[in-house]
């Protein structure tokens, strides 16, 4: 689609990596205020608008009105539509996060979708380097939807990750003590908190050496207060001192110390080690969908397992949200780290259109 408008305006990107809700609206708002920077009037730069599959259709399918609800939802969907059969989608694409349009359906993706991107990938959906996404080579023209979506895929992954069980400093494995870590985890993600500081809560945790259901049963409720103080939890403190105490307990007396045994227990189904995990008090369906996500790259029987806000962002982002073709495009099959990115997206993003 030709624009309009000659300014240049850069956003600039705020210092943490971590947003409040009101700094990613400020964010988004001020992204859709912006005037998009134009490219060089050279022909290298514009031709491949010649090839565009929306050149003789009407602009207003992908500047669709200002309205909400489902008559606004039929036309991007109608506009995506055309979108995802174009022979240029990726150049469009790179042409709408470089010049940073801040309205209309460019490449696929909606100003909202172009805004969350921003603040993961600074480049949206792919990274550029020197005019060309990185990890390919000249022109452009032609790229097959496959390598627009592996594009997406890159930037969340570079920009999105570590998983939260890398970021709180747990190795995942088959091991009875790396399983009881990951359990505590979404136990203190479980609560009306930020994850932000569950995460910090449960390094501390970790650092006070309440690393296996035996040292956890041990520890004296202050010791363990503290420590969720250290990691500035201090809403739910008494209550998840108690559940991280309990927790322990029901490893010891029903697992034996060992959630490997959980998961013959659930005899490789996923929806009952979800059962299984619920019972852990604290842990909820959210906390139990936590858990799988994690451990999905170890207990290789619980892949792939994208959860539903997982999927949510998957479609906005216009990528399969079908869990076995998602899982395919995750590196090296390992889907953890794509579903906690998907999943970050979803928790930092802006609200509405």
């Amino acid at each position: 689609m030709a624009h309009t408008g000659n300014a240049h305006w850069s956003i600039k990107l705020l210092r943490d990596s971590r947003w409040t809700a009101t700094a990613i609206e400020k964010f988004v708002a001020k992204y859709r205020q912006g005037i998009p920077g134009l490219p060089a009037p050279t022909v290298d730069e514009w031709d491949w608008q010649l090839e565009a599959r929306c050149r003789n259709m009407d602009p207003a399918i992908f500047f669709p009105p200002s309205q909400r609800g489902p008559e606004r939802a039929r036309r991007e969907k109608e506009a995506k539509a055309a979108c995802g059969t174009c022979p240029v989608l990726l150049n469009c694409r790179m042409y709408a996060v470089k010049a940073k349009e801040p309205h209309g359906i460019w490449g696929g993706l909606t100003s909202r979708e172009r805004a969350i991107l921003e603040l993961h990938g600074r480049r949206a959906g792919l990274h550029c380097q020197d005019g060309a996404p990185t990890g390919t080579r000249g022109s452009t023209r032609g790229v097959p939807m496959a390598e627009a979506t592996g594009s997406t895929v890159d930037a969340l992954l570079a920009n999105a990750s570590p998983t939260y069980a890398q970021e709180a400093g747990i190795t995942v494995k088959d091991k009875p003590a790396a399983l009881f870590q990951l359990l505590e985890m979404p136990l203190l993600l479980s609560a009306r908190i930020s994850s932000d500081i569950a995460v910090a809560a449960t390094k501390e945790i970790l650092a006070a050496g309440l690393r296996t259901p035996e040292r956890a049963r041990k520890a004296s409720r202050k010791s363990v207060i503290d420590a969720l103080g250290r990691g500035h939890y201090v809403r739910y403190d008494e209550s998840t001192a108690t559940r991280l105490h309990e927790a322990a307990e029901l490893v010891q007396q029903k697992y034996q110390g060992d959630l490997r045994k959980l998961a013959e227990r659930s005899d490789s189904n996923v929806e009952q080690a979800t059962e299984l995990l619920t019972e852990f008090k604290g842990i909820g369906g959210v906390g139990a969908a936590i858990f799988l996500r994690e451990v999905q790259d170890t207990w290789t029987w619980v892949r792939p397992y994208f959860d539903e806000r997982a999927l949510e962002v998957a479609r906005e982002l216009r990528l399969p949200d079908d869990p076995k073709k998602l899982a395919k495009l995750a590196p090296g099959g390992a889907c953890a780290p794509l579903a906690a990115a998907l999943v970050r997206v979803s928790l930092d993003k802006a609200l509405g259109y």
